[in-house]
């Protein structure tokens, strides 16, 4: 019988306490200390287009100085094969041979937010194909975005041919 009332009144404590912590609605937040924070979304800027030698037409809705910075696009992705029996040699020669071809690309063009992607797509040997592909921010893109995929590409399938790789 003691147990139950002490149960009932801690009960009774607890929702209490929670009850007169809950927030009240009418607390007022100060998002005056963000420095990007702003009432209203910004007006949607026009949509600009950026059409290459291809034929394809890239449609962007932001703007270059967007309050996230600028985004990042795949450019260009190939896909290499290192064999069937692929391990580890391989893929440290290829990391060797990708270093080597972003460093000569990023040195030449000095494009903003370039970077690679790799990720493994074989069917039994992951290993055995590797799926690279050429990131750059948007601005970048479309201003050198081709020369230096063309180049990073150009670089591995030159060291990829070499007799000396294995």
């Amino acid at each position: 019988m003691k147990t139950k009332i002490s149960l009932i009144l801690f009960s009774a404590l607890f929702l209490a306490a929670c009850q007169g912590s809950a927030p009240s609605n009418e607390r007022k937040l100060n998002f005056g200390q963000y420095e990007n924070y702003t009432q209203k979304a910004p007006p949607p800027q026009e949509t600009q287009a950026a059409q290459n030698d291809d034929g394809y037409v890239g449609i962007s809705t932001m703007g270059k100085k967007s309050s996230y910075g600028d985004a990042v696009v795949t450019v260009a992705s190939k896909k290499i094969t290192l064999g069937q029996s692929a391990g580890e040699a391989q893929m440290t020669a290829l990391r060797t041979t990708l270093d080597g071809a972003y460093a000569s690309a990023q040195k030449t063009y000095r494009p903003l937010g370039f970077t690679y992607t790799i990720s493994p797509v074989g069917a039994i040997n992951p290993l055995s194909d590797i799926q690279v592909a050429c990131v750059l921010s948007e601005e970048s893109a479309q201003d050198v975005g081709q020369q230096t995929c063309n180049m990073f590409f150009n670089k591995i399938n030159a060291a990829m041919s070499s007799p000396n790789t294995p």
